[in-house]
């Protein structure tokens, strides 16, 4: 233990910033002090809206030390979804760096809910009248605030439905435990290259389970090819972390550097082992399936989050407790599972998870839009881009670039309407008026087909 608390944790690959275990602790403590005397307490939410940086996780560990529920929240947010985020966990506190404060000034100002606003400094944090968070206590007399793992939320996390707008995700503090204990996921003496945001679940879990397993880890604040792999060579990393995009990127150029450290690359989920398959149910009449059989897959997990902020759980989870995926799929005499289909709409962007309906209803704002509807388009780099299928307004003059630019003036970079814009008479629905995907994408592989 006293070799690891003296380990590097983590490396600013950018600015060569570097931080031990036994500092990250040290900072935690201070923090969670300076919290409590701030007024910080069991069940308060605290937001931190920030680019990475090496105060972050000191931060997350002094929030969960005070009992409070921490909330990270993506800087890539535009006015309105950053509003409808933090009007959904209502943080009371929040920590953000000059960078973010400057881009989100006015909305951080407008909710009412935050009472405090603290800053990343070069130094310490500073709350807003400019005194320092500068507590130094001793961290063997420390006591965290005791919490009930099952009951009690350590996280908000935000995730899109196909109801279009962004969810509140309750994760209990055994949800996490259950996480960073899985067997077999790191292997400490492997030196790990983490490039994905840690407002995103992939990179908050992430970085969770390295820190558990004392590993050290490189991070990159901002994506950039040349640079990731310049940094694979100078820090010889043996572990990488990455979505699709990046590995097809990198496999499409050519480069020159050394990156013959690398033992293990690590893309997307791993594959589930039996004892983690729970169900596969029909989808129409919830009955178990067997191999080859496609239905719903439905599975029970002390990792499985304790449900959405507002939302009844029957929504989500079944009258035994299992949680509902929404995607469809089968598994073989192996018991290895298969996913195929998804009955949640959800637009897969590159780790990121966009709601159709939400572009739709921004479009159906445009003056010039009379019905949309909104799909996926498969790409290699990136997984799907939102494509739009728009019915225009009688004597409407629209065109593709208006409606793009339209889009990308209003919401966050993966939904931009990479995919284009098809403009079609009418617009597939059922009896009750639901949208007709299914139609649509069937519509793009026709396009597809006479193209070839």
């Amino acid at each position: 233990m006293k070799d690891l608390l003296y380990a590097i944790s983590q490396i600013n690959a950018v600015t060569e910033e570097q931080i031990t275990y036994n500092e990250m602790v040290q900072a935690a403590m201070n923090l969670a002090v300076s919290l409590v005397r701030l007024g910080v307490k069991k069940g308060d939410v605290v937001g931190i809206c920030s680019e990475s940086r090496l105060e972050n996780w000191s931060t997350v560990l002094g929030i969960a030390s005070t009992g409070a529920v921490i909330t990270p929240i993506s800087t890539a947010y535009v006015k309105d979804e950053l509003k409808h985020v933090l009007n959904i966990s209502k943080p009371s506190y929040l920590f953000c760096s000059k960078q973010t404060y400057q881009m989100h000034e006015a909305v951080f100002k407008s909710v009412e809910c935050i009472k405090e606003i603290i800053f990343f400094d070069e130094e310490r944090p500073k709350v807003s009248d400019g005194s320092m968070i500068k507590e130094n206590v001793n961290i063997e007399d420390f006591l965290a605030v005791e919490v009930d793992g099952v009951a009690d939320t350590a996280f908000i996390m935000y995730s899109s439905g196909t109801t279009g707008l962004p969810k509140g995700v309750m994760l209990s503090h055994l949800n996490i435990i259950a996480t960073c204990t899985m067997p077999d996921m790191c292997d400490p003496n492997l030196n790990v290259l983490q490039i994905t945001p840690w407002y995103h679940s992939m990179g908050v879990i992430a970085m969770l389970l390295y820190m558990y397993t004392g590993s050290e880890i490189i991070f990159m604040p901002k994506f950039e090819l040349d640079f990731y792999l310049r940094s694979i060579e100078k820090y010889k990393i043996k572990k990488l972390l990455l979505v699709p995009s990046v590995i097809l990127g990198m496999c499409k150029t050519s480069f020159t550097y050394d990156v013959s450290s690398v033992e293990v690359i690590v893309c997307g989920a791993a594959v589930l082992q039996h004892d983690t398959i729970q169900a596969i149910v029909d989808v129409e009449t919830r009955k178990p399936l067997g191999p080859y059989e496609s239905g719903e897959i439905c599975f029970k997990s002390p990792s499985a989050m304790k449900g959405y902020i507002g939302r009844d759980k029957s929504e989500d989870f079944d009258d035994e407790g299992f949680l509902k995926t929404g995607d469809i799929g089968y598994y073989d005499d192996e018991k290895y599972l298969f996913i195929v289909d998804r009955l949640k709409e959800l637009i897969k962007y590159k780790g990121y998870q966009v709601p159709p309906a939400e572009i739709e209803t921004l479009l159906l704002q445009h003056p010039g839009v009379r019905d949309v509807g909104v799909v996926g388009l498969p790409q290699a780099m990136a997984g799907e881009v939102p494509l739009a299928f728009v019915v225009p307004q009688p004597g409407a003059c629209l065109s593709e670039a208006e409606l793009q630019t339209f889009v990308a003036d209003r919401l966050s970079n993966p939904k931009h309407l990479r995919g284009g814009v098809r403009f079609v008479e009418k617009i597939p629905r059922n009896p009750t008026g639901k949208i007709l995907r299914r139609n649509l994408r069937e519509m793009l592989k026709n396009e597809k087909k006479t193209l070839d």
